[in-house]
């Protein structure tokens, strides 16, 4: 995205700047809150891309708790 010399009032940049930061750290907080939530689903994906200690699908599968 191409930055153009702005025209709009100063406040209105920091303002847009200060909303971008609190989206950010929203989307942030929700994506930890998923991939913890997640972590403990049997069948779930999510657990095999962030530990590291689940090296193949199959290996995972075989340890998940059947309910």
């Amino acid at each position: 995205m191409e930055q153009e010399p702005s025209t709009e009032p100063k406040w209105a940049t920091e303002l847009r700047e200060m909303i971008r930061q609190v989206v950010r750290e929203e989307i942030a907080l929700h994506m930890e809150r998923v991939v913890r939530h997640r972590a403990w689903l049997p069948g779930s994906a999510l657990p095999r891309l962030v530990t590291p200690s689940h090296t193949s699908r199959s290996a995972s599968r075989e340890e998940t708790p059947q309910q």
